[in-house]
């Protein structure tokens, strides 16, 4: 990670990490509300009443009853925002890994939660580091992906679960690196509760031609949602379908209702752009997402005949493309670059090329500092200068792929 001023990184990296448990400490222990989010928890109150759902009431079809969901929290929260609405949008096996979060009071579940969430990152980073060997600069590494702000304000402050798509995609890189290739594909499979990233990557290995890793993916993803019929049966099943549709039609008609500042995914970019929705900004997005698609199936195309670097960095190349093909990416979603990072930095660093190295640590801190200004500069300017920066970071580590293959063996 950036060699010039570490010093200053790590002073600044530790800064940031002490406010997010400062401002936590003191919401869970004290004061419900925090600067960064309205309520204390934010968006883990929707898995919190989800879990409470299944806790109380015998169908689990009613984990997509919005005006169950609102009542609920109503009752959690007695003076919290009434026009803050939040829908419970995941599969119900997530909500049945929140049943037993959901018969502690609200504030112990999240507190608990934060300590579920931090220990998940932890392994995540712990099997990257693992398997990216950095040297002197692990430490600076870790530092700068725990106070990472997408993951510590947004993901982890703001009770979302990205941890969850994070240490199964960094189990998945880990074990396929170790040759147990549907192992791999078991872990990326938990990734289903994110349809768009997993119809992403089941369509990579596919291009790909990775069997073993896309029948793991297929048996884990199966298997969850096998459970998830279970849980609702089949009225519950269409419910669900039908709750998620409409959800789905209600951001494409009205989009200015959601805080697109909060989003990184080209929609949301091109109607942030436009101020409203349009047939430009429609095509842009349609455009953008199948462009960032072209590049990683390139790269994917010739996975078998790439070196171990080549492939490395074709994971890591991934992780932006995963955000920009989607329709819906959060900024707590940008987590998933803490991957990347860690990737690239594992093949520059042992390169040594000084042209490598150099352009990777002016990426590094624009994605780390574009992390932290992105949102008030959408707010003022109408624009999301994090979505630029993961269309730049994707194009920069395919290219480094690229340059290494051209380079040959060293």
């Amino acid at each position: 990670m950036p060699s010039f001023g570490r010093g200053e990184i790590r002073v600044v990296a530790l800064t940031m990490i002490g406010m997010a448990l400062l401002l936590q400490s003191a919401a869970v222990i004290g004061s419900p509300r925090l600067p960064f989010h309205h309520e204390l928890g934010s968006d883990f109150m929707a898995f919190y009443t989800a879990g409470r759902t299944l806790n109380q009431l015998p169908r689990a079809a009613r984990l997509y009853d919005p005006d169950l969901q609102q009542r609920l929290r109503s009752e959690i929260l007695p003076d919290a925002n009434k026009a803050t609405r939040l829908p419970y949008l995941y599969p119900p096996f997530i909500a049945a890994a929140m049943s037993p979060l959901a018969r502690l009071p609200y504030r112990w579940a999240f507190a608990v939660w934060l300590a579920i969430g931090g220990a998940l990152y932890a392994a995540g980073l712990y099997l990257l580091q693992s398997c990216c060997r950095l040297g002197q600069h692990r430490h600076t590494a870790l530092l700068l992906a725990l106070s990472f702000t997408p993951f510590l304000f947004e993901a982890w402050g703001g009770g979302q679960i990205s941890a969850l798509a994070f240490s199964a995609l960094a189990a998945t890189l880990w074990l396929e690196r170790a040759g147990r290739p549907f192992a791999a594909g078991l872990c990326a499979g938990l990734c289903c509760y994110k349809p768009q990233v997993f119809l992403v990557l089941a369509a990579l290995f596919i291009v790909a031609r990775l069997g073993r890793i896309l029948a793991g993916m297929l048996v884990s993803s199966s298997v969850l949602a096998g459970l998830s019929f279970l849980m609702l049966g089949r009225a519950g099943a269409a419910t669900y379908l039908r709750f998620m549709m409409q959800y789905g039609t209600a951001v494409s008609a009205r989009p200015e209702a959601w805080p697109l500042h909060k989003f990184v995914d080209p929609s949301a970019f091109f109607h942030l752009l436009f101020g409203r929705d349009t047939w430009t900004g429609r095509m842009l997005f349609y455009l953008a997402a199948a462009a960032a698609l072209l590049l990683a199936a390139r790269a994917w195309a010739g996975y078998h005949r790439s070196s171990q670097d080549q492939r490395t960095l074709c994971w890591a190349g991934t992780m932006p493309v995963l955000l920009l093909a989607s329709f819906y990416a959060p900024v707590y979603d940008v987590t998933l670059l803490v991957l990347s990072g860690f990737l690239v930095a594992g093949v520059v660093y042992r390169k040594a090329r000084a042209d490598l190295t150099r352009s990777f640590e002016a990426m590094v801190l624009l994605v780390y500092l574009g992390a932290i200004v992105s949102q008030p500069i959408a707010r003022v300017l109408h624009v999301q200068v994090l979505t630029m920066i993961l269309a730049l970071g994707a194009a920069y580590v395919f290219r480094c792929a690229r340059l290494l293959g051209a380079a040959g063996p060293q």
